[in-house]
């Protein structure tokens, strides 16, 4: 609120992506009415109060982790990105997926008719994917994992006052589980959730564009 009123921005729209999901929840919920003109979540993380049944188990593991030793997981992360980031980019497998990538662009502008712009470098997604979360070291994971995976986010679903908020979701999200994002929809007053039958949290990306128009629309 105080980088909209030091920039004289009155009103404005708010878009939470993958874990930004519910940080745009609590904007709609702690922020006034009269500057918010639209609040959209995209492959939202969920709301664990919906309950772990259908979330995998490694991730139960990592909350457990993350909550009792801490420091061990950081440095378990870590060297888990170094680890990551030396494979995707040593030669036979960073030529690989850069040819998958290639041809991924190719099958996109294949089936639109607007041209598409020129798809991001591996470097690029790299990154944008790798490097920028862990630029200050896993601290800042290990705390959000904490914070997403809570079954307390400091607001209930239901106190959320906001009249339209969207939520675009794919059914086959094994991150972010259909079952507990409508758990959230259904608590969430004038919520609305468009279900997409074939994506997984990776694939909504063809999707974004027009849950962008008519987050502004």
């Amino acid at each position: 609120m105080e980088f909209a009123q030091t920039h004289q921005i009155s009103k404005f729209s708010v878009l939470g992506l993958s874990g930004g999901g519910p940080f745009a929840l609590a904007c709609a919920y702690a922020l006034p009415k009269r500057a918010i003109t639209s609040v959209g979540l995209f492959a939202t993380a969920p709301h664990w109060a919906a309950g772990t049944k259908h979330v995998e188990y490694y991730r139960r593991v990592f909350k457990v982790w993350a909550e009792y030793s801490p420091s061990t997981l950081r440095a378990a992360l870590y060297m888990l990105y170094l680890s990551l980031r030396w494979i995707v980019l040593s030669g036979p497998v960073s030529r690989r997926l850069s040819k998958w990538l290639e041809a991924q662009h190719k099958k996109e502008e294949a089936e639109s008719e607007a041209p598409k712009p020129k798809s991001l470098s591996l470097e690029e997604l790299v990154e944008m994917v790798l490097d920028e979360p862990f630029r200050q070291g896993a601290d800042g994971a290990v705390h959000e994992m904490n914070l997403l995976t809570s079954k307390n986010w400091g607001f209930d679903l239901e106190k959320v006052q906001y009249d339209n908020i969207q939520i675009w979701h794919g059914k086959k999200d094994a991150n972010a589980p259909i079952q507990m994002v409508r758990y959230m929809a259904e608590r969430i007053r004038g919520c609305e959730l468009h279900e997409f039958e074939d994506e997984t949290h990776y694939t909504m990306y063809k999707h974004f564009e027009p849950a962008l128009r008519k987050l502004v629309e």
